[in-house]
């Protein structure tokens, strides 16, 4: 058995805030530890992209939910070699 030694290694881990979720018009993501040349896409549940490239002009993306059909959709959010996938519902 081989004990190997984790403690220097690094995850790439995103933080961000989506809301309000559900949402009806203007869904708002906060961006805390995203670089600039992070993208933000937007899929529906059959694994489409519906809106990409959403740009980033700073900390907070906004995003018009206004013109999608009701129904569950996946935003997600790459930087840093980091991926996180948030469920969004549009009412």
């Amino acid at each position: 058995v081989d004990v190997i030694d984790c403690a220097s290694i690094t995850e790439n881990t995103l933080v961000l805030e989506v809301y309000p979720n559900p949402v009806k018009d203007i869904l708002t993501i906060q961006l805390v530890n995203v670089d600039a040349n992070a993208s933000v896409e937007l899929y529906n549940l059959q694994g489409s992209l519906v809106s990409a490239p959403i740009a980033i002009n700073n900390s907070t993306v906004n995003v018009s939910m206004a013109a999608f059909a009701d129904g569950v959709y996946i935003l997600k959010v790459t930087s840093n070699g980091a991926t996180q996938e948030v469920r969004v519902v549009k009412q």
